[in-house]
């Protein structure tokens, strides 16, 4: 059994700390300022937070704890203890944590940043003798991708909770000392020329937004503003946040694929590529059997909001879900129950006693212990019909790793035909745990905040639950060569054949049958050496077999299934003589039970080396690596056998080998490897060495220090017209902007905000700027304000539904829908003006209703037959 724990209470409440006669002595802190950048659907951070020693004596050691969202990567760590800054380089942890106790026993100022090992998304930060009265300085940068948010259908942008906890002394009779300070929020957003920015907005506190212009720009620049531009800030009087900070992005750049391809500027023989794929199709319905559970979160702190929002939404799902399915329904807290021992059929009995006994739930099962009930789940599915698990949670826990490889293990045991899906409810949430389901489970993950509503994201999670099953999703690269005519294909999954014979091997399915329909459709809806590197190899046994690397890595290395409407980001990274090549496009290729499917997406070449493509894919493989796949596991030697096979007894050092590998290379923080900052003797470090990053002293614009942005181009050869080209311009366009995000050790800062002038102010109005240039102007504040009496009224509107998708004449449906039904009116007088209700008034929320709305059509039709 794994022993569970609700994250938040566990998690060190305070800022930097240390321990001093049996009681926790704080640093309070002075200010926290995050500055983030929004470049297509990437954003590079950087957290600055500054304590004060307040005290009379010196601390040899302070600490603290805060969660990161999963799975960015964070790129750079610096600490200024008084007037001194130490930089922080990536090594192997046991040796950076070696190296951090030495300088700390020599007097030495160190820091020293790591992953928590039972958290992904936790990490503890530790600075070493801090003199009395001294300020502490630590400075972040992380780049990520912004998760897809079905709500809002753009990009969600979060700050967790305890990027700055609460702090206090813990001995309760101790006096508590009051935040100080401010907490500040700047995020810059930029969609590709060409496009625009539709909306910018906070459902979880009050931003003042700007559309037309960036934070970074000059008064003079800001005179003439451009619809792809966006800014949002947030300043609070504490230096602390009660609760999530999310941003939402939508822009009309986010639905179309699109492929950047760039070189590293120092590493030479390295290249990158990055495909975000986002899929749009119709298929056939899938008539394959549909088991669907839905495992629910009832402990403790679910109470509130999150209990009432999880009642709501269960109640859509189970009256959207399709005839002929069978579902069931569990309960988990500290213990687990389920509705039925066994799922049953989708019926009127079933569904009146599972709405029943939904009404009735309450937070009041205990901590989140959720092992069990998900073992239970899986191990008593139907083996006749695929199995869609929905989890529902709000919590955390911190042995992660084996629930992973539970769900893991259960997809691959059942061919695929087992999925599933997270729904992370409220602030504090782990995203680690929430996203690390999804991924496990061959699904997607959503989140909603304390103040959110999360109708929609549960209703796309159902239609991507009912979706077909994909197999055997793959990635191909068309290069082009420098002899004119000749083309070179490379299929990505051969890469792993190491010392391949001249034979090859055959692929078990082959996708190339000319017969392929389009994946995305506008028309369609809505070596390894035995010392790899030079430093904390320790831990590594050197037995170890030496194996090449891959030319070609895919990142992750099993690609999951593809879910129409949500994007899904895929990297490949090159060396040897691939790295060399300039690739022409990348096509995506899947199955379903409807068909095959494929798109080719033609690639943005940067004309300048840029390692930003190149953190990220690091990242996401070790990631994919810690989680027991990427892939070394997938690897074959030249006889056909798999490396895990083959080294079985030692696969767990290759794969941690190979982690090591990628972290210290690309220097970016894992499970294997942490930052370290340490002075020598005592003594300010010297600036080490700028790489040249093109950073200028005076840009064109009059500015000092500003990063000159690259002309991106596409590949040679290509030809391209009507979406295609619009596709390619908009990636181009996100070339350039990526190369914002280069990383430099003498990081760029954003310019002081130009004042809010009332010339800047009365330039072009907001509204005006959008209607004029989106043709779609969303007023987002105001429909915030207005959408909660619609949404409950669409709510009860489907609570008078009948499982079949019709509806009976009733006085209440009468009133609720403005007298459009009259109170007695027959079965399809009232189905068909229900009908016709959602489509006219109800357009707003279609992504709520439309997976009801198509069981109410099918009913329509057959009582006309």
């Amino acid at each position: 059994m794994i022993h569970h724990s609700h994250l938040t209470p566990h998690k060190p409440q305070g800022g930097l700390w240390s321990i001093r006669d049996n009681k926790r002595i704080n640093l309070p802190p002075l200010s926290v300022s995050v500055y983030s950048s929004i470049l297509a659907s990437i954003s590079r951070t950087t957290l600055t937070q500054k304590f004060v020693n307040a005290s009379a004596s010196a601390y040899d050691s302070v600490r603290y704890t805060f969660p990161l969202y999963d799975g960015v990567s964070v790129i750079s760590f610096k600490c200024k203890i008084g007037s001194r800054e130490i930089t922080g380089r990536v090594k192997e942890r046991n040796q950076a944590r070696k190296e951090y106790d030495e300088a700390v026993s020599d007097g030495r100022h160190a820091a020293l940043m790591e992953e928590l090992e039972s958290a992904a998304d936790a990490y503890t930060v530790s600075v070493g003798n801090v003199p009395a009265g001294a300020e502490v300085e630590i400075t972040l940068v992380y780049v990520g991708e912004l998760p897809h948010d079905a709500q809002v259908n753009g990009l969600r942008f979060a700050i967790p909770t305890h990027i700055m906890p609460r702090y206090g002394i813990c001995d309760a009779a101790a006096s508590f000392v009051q935040p100080q300070g401010s907490f500040t929020v700047t995020v810059d957003v930029q969609a590709a020329p060409g496009t625009w920015v539709k909306s910018v907005s906070s459902p979880s506190h009050p931003v003042q937004v700007s559309i037309g212009s960036v934070s970074t720009e000059t008064l003079e620049e800001s005179q003439a503003p451009s619809s792809h531009k966006a800014s949002a800030k947030l300043g609070l009087q504490s230096a602390s946040l009660e609760k999530d900070f999310v941003l939402h992005v939508v822009a009309s750049s986010l639905a179309e694929p699109c492929a950047v391809f760039a070189r590293h500027p120092t590493l030479a023989g390295e290249s990158a590529l990055m495909a975000t794929l986002v899929p749009r199709f119709s298929a056939p319905a899938d008539e394959a059997k549909h088991e669907i559970v839905f495992v629910c979160d009832r402990s403790g702190s679910m109470s509130g909001n999150s209990i009432i929002g999880l009642k709501n939404a269960l109640l859509v799902f189970l009256k959207s879900l399709p005839l002929g399915c069978s579902f069931n329904v569990c309960s988990f807290g500290s213990q687990y129950s389920l509705l039925w021992p066994e799922s049953r059929a989708f019926t009127p009995e079933s569904f009146k006693e599972a709405a029943a006994a939904v009404e009735k739930f309450e937070a009041n099962m205990g901590g989140t212990e959720m092992y069990q009930p998900v073992e239970a789940v899986l191990t008593n599915r139907n083996s006749g019909s695929q199995l869609e698990v929905i989890v529902f949670t709000d919590g955390g826990i911190w042995q992660q790793t084996e629930l992973f490889k539970l769900v893991a293990d259960s997809v691959d045991k059942s061919d695929g035909a087992v999925r599933v899906f997270s729904l992370g409810i409220g602030g504090g949430v782990s995203t680690a745990l929430v996203e690390g389901l999804a991924r496990a489970g061959n699904g997607f993950a959503q989140f909603v905040g304390d103040d959110e509503e999360m109708d929609r994201k549960v209703v796309r999670m159902l239609k991507g639950a009912l979706s077909q099953h994909m197999r055997n999703v793959q990635l191909e690269v068309k290069w082009k060569e420098e002899d004119e005519g000749f083309e070179l294909v490379d299929m990505v999954d051969q890469s792993l054949v190491l010392d391949v014979d001249e034979k090859g091997s055959k692929d078990p399915v082959d996708l190339k049958d000319g017969k392929d329909k389009p994946l995305y459709d506008a028309n369609a809806g809505d070596s390894l050496s035995k010392d790899p590197v030079s430093t904390g190899t320790a831990s590594v046994p050197e037995t170890l077999p030496s194996l090449p690397v891959p030319k070609i890595i895919q990142v992750p290395s099993v690609l999951p299934s593809l879910f129409s409407f949500n994007r899904t980001t895929a990297y490949l990274l090159f060396s040897g003589a691939t790295a060399s090549r300039i690739p022409e496009s990348v096509t995506v290729r899947m199955q379903t039970t409807g068909g095959s499917f494929s798109q080719s997406i033609p690639v943005t070449v940067l004309e300048h080396a840029d390692d930003t493509v190149h953190q990220l894919a690091a990242r996401k493989a070790t990631k994919d690596l810690e989680d027991g796949r990427g892939w070394v596991a997938h690897a074959r030697d030249s006889s056909g056998a798999l490396i895990h096979d083959t080294f079985s007894s030692c696969f767990d050092s290759i794969t941690k080998r190979e982690c090591l590998r990628l972290a210290l290379k690309y220097q970016i923080a894992g499970r294997y490897t942490s930052f370290v900052a340490v002075a020598s003797d005592g003594k300010e470090v010297e600036q080490e060495e700028v790489e040249d990053y093109d950073v200028v002293s005076r840009s064109r614009f009059g500015r000092p220090n500003q990063i000159v942005l690259p002309r991106a181009r596409a590949a040679p050869g290509i030809r391209l017209g009507g979406q295609a080209r619009m596709a390619v311009a908009r990636c181009s366009a996100m070339g350039q902007e990526v190369r914002m995000m280069s990383t430099s050790r003498n990081t760029t800062q954003p310019a002081q905000c130009a004042p809010m002038s009332g010339a800047r102010m009365m330039a072009v109005p907001v509204a005006v700027l959008a209607d004029r240039e989106a043709g779609k102007p969303r007023e987002e504040a105001a429909r915030n304000a207005k959408e909660a009496a619609p949404l409950d009224k669409l709510r009860q509107v489907i609570k008078l539904g009948e499982i079949d998708g019709s509806w009976r004449g009733s006085r209440l449906l009468s009133e609720l829908l403005d007298r459009r039904v009259a109170a007695d009116a027959s079965a399809e007088e009232a189905t068909a003006g229900v009908l016709q209700w959602l489509e006219t008034e109800m357009g707003e929320f279609r992504d709520v209703w439309e997976t009801l709305a198509e069981k109410t059509r099918t009913w329509l039709s057959l009582f006309v037959a």
